[in-house]
């Protein structure tokens, strides 16, 4: 990583960044992804320096103009403002934040009738050569999007992005064997670290997503079962639990020492607060390690593995819709999605295909 000799610039990979301090956050600046181009890094650079120094010394920062119609900042303002923006659930959002932290400093000041199939080309090709095809995917799906919400509200005419064939990366297969994964909250006990034992079990027994697990909180347990809206979806869903999973719950509580108030996280740090995403992850792929489980496992395949096991052990599409929270109508995507091709699933296949060639009930 390279230092430039503006504040707070660095060169990470061949993309320019502002890199915020601890400070700048708690006041509202937070670090940007500043694109490839010197100039327009070090302007925005300086323009950041700027408003922090105005916060420090205690005058009111000068608001930024507002961007000029037609260009494709304003049409991100307008983004914000709409109910599209305010219908989508905090995760989504989060995704969409991060491609306009890496599309603005790029196309920001650029009136959309500017922008070609080759300029977003050639935004894709930065994004593959900086950093990985999932990235590069995921800014490209938001950017496609940008523009059709252009389309949507007649601020653009086309759609230059839709252009450009996007390599997506091959969907993920991985399962998690049963061993493995006692393997892992055995360590995660040992280690004293049960609220992540906690965690994998109820990701295990209820397919929930890991943000949605860490958000828990003990008014959303009745004893038997999980209450809660998804993050990703919005969804209100009541989740049933295995006996094994309510007593690891029940010991939590009593761990504490005390009962917890209702609005208190289920599952809670070291120092008994609510786990941040990036600190649970680092921590369990330390975990991972420890019991010697492979790299090429993450938290997010414990879902798949539980919607396996239940397609394996003869669950309709209706019942795997339910047990990932899906809409019923997305049944057969589910089937894909969580369902890797299974021997179990293909053996059967071929039993019933045999009893009915030879005349009997399936």
């Amino acid at each position: 990583m390279g230092r430039i000799q503006v504040r707070h610039l660095v060169v990470k990979a061949s993309a320019y960044y502002f890199q915020a301090t601890p400070a700048m956050r708690a006041s509202g600046i937070f670090s940007e992804a500043l694109g490839t181009d010197l100039e327009k890094a070090v302007a925005r650079a300086e323009a950041l320096n700027k408003a922090w120094d105005e916060i420090r010394t205690g005058r009111e920062p000068v608001a930024a103009p507002a961007p000029r119609i037609g260009t494709l900042a304003h049409l991100i303002d307008k983004l914000r403002a709409s109910s599209e923006w305010s219908d989508k659930a905090p995760a989504t959002i989060r995704g969409l934040e991060y491609a306009l932290r890496i599309i603005a400093p790029v196309f920001g000041p650029t009136q959309l009738k500017a922008i070609t199939p080759d300029h977003c080309r050639d935004f894709y090709d930065a994004l593959r050569t900086q950093g990985s095809t999932d990235r590069a995917a995921r800014v490209m799906k938001w950017l496609r999007y940008l523009f059709n919400f252009g389309l949507r509200y007649q601020l653009t005419n086309s759609n230059p992005a839709q252009a450009v064939r996007v390599k997506h990366p091959a969907a993920r297969s991985e399962v998690w064997e049963p061993d493995q994964m006692q393997a892992v909250i055995s360590k995660a006990i040992d280690l004293d670290l049960p609220c992540i034992a906690l965690t994998i079990q109820i990701a295990y027994d209820t397919s929930l997503r890991q943000g949605d697990i860490l958000a828990l909180t003990w008014e959303q347990f009745d004893g038997e079962s999980l209450w809660l809206k998804q993050g990703k979806t919005g969804k209100e869903q009541r989740v049933p639990l295995w006996p094994e999973t309510v007593q690891m719950i029940e010991a939590t509580r009593i761990s504490s020492g005390a009962i917890p108030m209702k609005t208190a996280p289920i599952i809670r740090g070291p120092h008994g607060r609510r786990y941040l995403s990036d600190n649970f992850t680092h921590r369990f792929r330390d975990i991972c390690r420890a019991a010697g489980v492979s790299n090429d496992l993450q938290f997010l395949d414990i879902r798949r593995t539980a919607s396996k096991e239940r397609a394996e052990a003869g669950a309709t599409e209706a019942e795997l819709a339910a047990g990932t929270g899906h809409s019923i109508e997305h049944g057969s995507q589910i089937l894909d999605t969580y369902n890797p091709r299974s021997y179990a699933l293909a053996k059967s296949a071929q039993d019933k295909r045999l009893r009915n060639k030879k005349g009997t009930k399936v």
